[in-house]
């Protein structure tokens, strides 16, 4: 029940609203109430280029098997054996290679 703004009643609203104090529409979260703007998380790790960090301060990406389209991490991640082993080959370079 809604009460006029000159409610002599004991309701707890009434004698607050009498005693000066009043709540806003927006203190009481409903889904109806608009809610105080929050930052966007950026949860698309998978958007980054996969890669590494080089000596000198260079990155040297991941290409793919055309060698012109980058590495995402999220394939990277999905294929982090297969990258691992073509890595540790080219480490070793051909004369380790049996």
């Amino acid at each position: 029940m809604i009460h006029p703004p000159d409610c002599d009643c004991d309701a707890y609203a009434c004698v607050l609203r009498r005693k000066g104090i009043g709540f806003s529409y927006d203190a009481t979260p409903t889904h109806r109430a608009r809610r105080p703007w929050r930052p966007k998380v950026n949860c698309s790790w998978e958007a980054g280029i996969a890669g590494e960090h080089r000596p000198g301060g260079f990155f040297s990406p991941f290409r793919g098997e055309d060698s012109l389209r980058l590495i995402h991490l999220k394939e990277a991640a999905e294929r982090r054996r297969e990258f691992s082993e073509v890595r540790r080959r080219q480490i070793q370079g051909p004369a380790l290679q049996e």
